[in-house]
């Protein structure tokens, strides 16, 4: 009995060390304040003080991987900058890395985001063509406090020889407001935030944007780096997600003065397109006609651009590319963006319009190690995604599914996996017999749809294209 007492006795104790324990070390988290600027869709607050958009959930993620809880303080992007210098506050996102700011300020090691400045006017301002800045002579330019977007317009000035006015605005809103009321004729944003109704004129200065300190705050930043470190190595999709959730805006891209003479003499385009590609595409043999997403991408972009498109429909398990060579049509849809595509000689691509997570697929009630060797069947993955995934998992058995039944072979235990688009591995879960099925958590890589255009082509032909599917995003 005694040695029973002494038992619970001793589990009380560490039951007690536990639950105060964990109250200590959930005390011990340091609470690191960062500067909050508005900035639509990238860091917002609501009305009763909730914060969202991409910088929130990437500080989530980082809580995850660190000992650190975040307090959000809101305020003007400018008093943040100094503010930060001084140590009264511990850190900003969403920063540009210029030489002054370097000496100023500790950087994170890895960028936390991407973005470039884009030239907006109003809609129905049809005076300016894209990328045709010359004629901005005399114009009124708005941007944002700081050196960097007046340096910026200043190199631009240059480059084109024209001369502005320049006006201030305080943060986004206010020089969106500033354009939609006419009291400017150009509005210069970045990227990074979200905007849409607009004219994009042009587009300069691809870059990274990072986390910043004050130079002496090394502890800090040497765990945000491990944070983002562990980010990178264990969802290195992550930042992909933020910018399809966060960076879509719906603005009219101007054509420039050669691209709207190329689309007046352009004749009629032939379009390959899979006869059957499930919700993507299918083929009407009665009407001759497509339904499917494709479809209707290639239909907005004829109502965008003025292309007028004939569509040749593809057979199953027909080599799209090949065809393409060949000379069956000029233009294919629902070809793999991939590194070997980009760089052919034969045909160029456009940017992607489908993305989707390549998904592993297995059994419900299974579960496997990643290490283990492994038999799994590809469904509609290109050959060049299959070495990728293989030379980042040699253990992997990876089989071309070939009869266009993979679910099946799994189903019956034939194979352990199948490794598919999100999207295809959606549409064959929903089906009755495949309620055994589960998605697997294993992060591989994104896979992203995209448009070839045989190489033969003028070159303007991909950039309006590319323009189009940029409106309609």
């Amino acid at each position: 009995m005694n040695i029973k007492k002494n038992l619970i006795k001793v589990l009380i104790i560490f039951a007690v060390l536990f639950v105060f324990g964990t109250s200590v070390y959930a005390e011990k988290k340091e609470t690191v304040k960062v500067g909050w600027f508005p900035l639509e869709g990238f860091q917002e607050v609501d009305e009763d003080g909730n914060c969202s958009g991409y910088n929130y959930e990437y500080l989530k993620k980082i809580e995850q991987f660190s000992g650190i809880e975040f307090e959000f303080v809101e305020g003007d992007w400018s008093e943040f900058m100094e503010l930060v210098q001084s140590g009264d506050i511990d850190m900003m996102g969403n920063i540009s890395m210029t030489d002054v700011r370097l000496a100023k300020y500790k950087y994170s090691r890895l960028p936390m985001g991407e973005s470039h400045t884009v030239l907006l006017t109003r809609q129905d301002d049809e005076r300016f063509a894209y990328d045709d800045l010359a004629v901005l002579d005399g114009t009124s330019i708005c941007f944002g406090t700081g050196d960097y977007k007046l340096d910026e317009i200043k190199k631009l000035e240059k480059e084109y020889g024209f001369k502005s006015n320049h006006i201030i605005g305080d943060n986004n809103t206010e020089i969106q407001n500033k354009l939609i009321n006419k009291e400017c004729d150009v509005a210069v944003l970045s990227s990074s935030g979200e905007f849409s109704g607009f004219r994009v004129i042009g587009e300069y200065n691809p870059h990274f944007t990072y986390y910043i300190t004050a130079p002496e705050n090394t502890e800090l930043m040497k765990q945000i780096d491990y944070a983002m470190n562990k980010i990178k190595l264990c969802e290195p999709s992550f930042s992909y997600y933020l910018m399809e959730k966060y960076q879509k805006n719906s603005n009219i891209i101007a054509y420039t003065k050669e691209e709207e003479a190329y689309l007046k003499k352009l004749e009629k385009v032939k379009v390959g397109i899979p006869k059957d590609s499930l919700v993507l595409s299918l083929y009407n043999e009665e009407s001759n006609s497509f339904t499917g997403v494709i479809y209707d991408l290639l239909e907005d972009i004829a109502e965008r651009t003025g292309i007028e498109f004939e569509y040749i429909p593809i057979e199953e398990g027909k080599d799209k590319l090949r065809g393409l060579k060949n000379g069956d049509y000029q233009v294919v849809t629902d070809i793999e963006r991939t590194t070997a595509n980009l760089n052919s000689m034969d045909f160029m691509v456009t940017e992607g319009y489908l993305p989707s997570e390549i998904t592993l697929v297995g059994l419900r009630n299974i579960e496997f190690d990643p290490m283990e060797t492994l038999n799994i069947n590809a469904y509609n993955i290109d050959q060049s995604t299959i070495n990728s995934i293989k030379d980042r998992n040699p253990s992997w058995n990876i089989i071309i599914d070939e009869d266009d039944s993979p679910f099946d072979e799994l189903n019956k235990k034939k194979v352990d996996l199948v490794i598919c688009s999100g999207y295809l591995a959606d549409y064959h879960m929903q089906m009755p017999r495949n309620t055994d099925l589960k998605k697997v958590n294993f992060d591989l890589n994104i896979k992203e749809s995209c448009i070839a255009i045989d190489s033969s082509l003028d070159y303007m032909l991909l950039n309006i294209i590319n323009k189009a599917m940029h409106d309609i995003d």
